[in-house]
C-alpha cells in the first residue's frame, strides 16, 4: 500500500497531466475549490482540506469531519500531522500557492472540538471560503464526490494558478 506522501506526488503527476480535465463532475463543487484556490486573502482552507482530503484517503475508516483528536467519538484524526508531514512537503516541493505554514494553527482553525459540518461557523474572512470548506468536507463525508477526486481537483487548480502566476511573470 502507497504511503501518504507517494499517494499525493501520483495525484500530483496525475493533475499535472490532465491539467485541462476536471476531476470532479459537479460544477457547483469545482467552482468551490477554484474560489479557495484563487482567494489570495486567505489560503489557509487550503491545506486545512488537503489534509483532511489526505487523511481520508489514507485511512478510509476517519471521519473526514473530525480532523482533531479532541474531538470524541470514533472516527476522530490528526489533521495537522497529515498537513505537517505530507501536505507541507508537496507545498514547498512544487512552489504550490498555499500557506507555507500549517493551516492548524490559523487562528480560525486552531482549537476545535467539535466535528465540522456546514452548520459550524468559522470567524475569519472572507467568511464564504470557511462555509466552502465545510461544504467540500461535507460533500466528500456524504461520499458524493471520492476524496480522490477532489484532492486531485484542488492540485489542478493549483497547478494552473501557479502556471497562470509563472506566466505573468515572464
Amino acid at each position: 500500500m502507497p504511503t501518504p506522501a507517494e499517494r499525493l506526488e501520483a495525484f500530483y503527476s496525475n493533475a499535472l497531466n490532465k491539467i485541462s480535465v476536471p476531476f470532479v463532475s459537479n460544477k457547483k463543487l469545482q467552482e468551490k475549490i477554484e474560489f479557495l484556490c484563487r482567494c489570495n486573502a486567505n489560503k489557509a482552507p487550503i491545506r486545512f482540506t488537503l489534509s483532511c482530503l489526505l487523511a481520508k484517503i489514507d485511512r478510509p475508516t476517519v471521519d473526514i469531519r473530525k480532523p482533531y483528536t479532541e474531538i470524541e467519538g470514533e472516527g476522530s484524526y490528526s489533521g495537522r500531522y497529515y498537513d505537517e508531514a505530507f501536505v507541507q512537503a508537496l507545498v514547498h516541493k512544487y512552489k504550490l500557492p498555499c500557506n507555507p505554514t500549517t493551516a492548524y494553527l490559523t487562528p480560525a482553525f486552531r482549537n476545535i472540538d467539535r466535528t465540522l459540518t456546514p452548520a459550524l461557523v468559522f470567524v475569519g474572512r472572507p467568511r464564504e471560503i470557511y462555509q466552502y470548506t465545510l461544504e467540500i468536507i461535507d460533500t466528500v463525508y456524504s461520499e458524493q464526490d471520492m476524496a480522490e477526486n477532489v484532492l486531485q481537483e484542488f492540485l489542478r487548480f493549483l497547478l494552473i494558478i501557479k502556471q497562470e502566476n509563472e506566466s505573468r511573470m515572464q
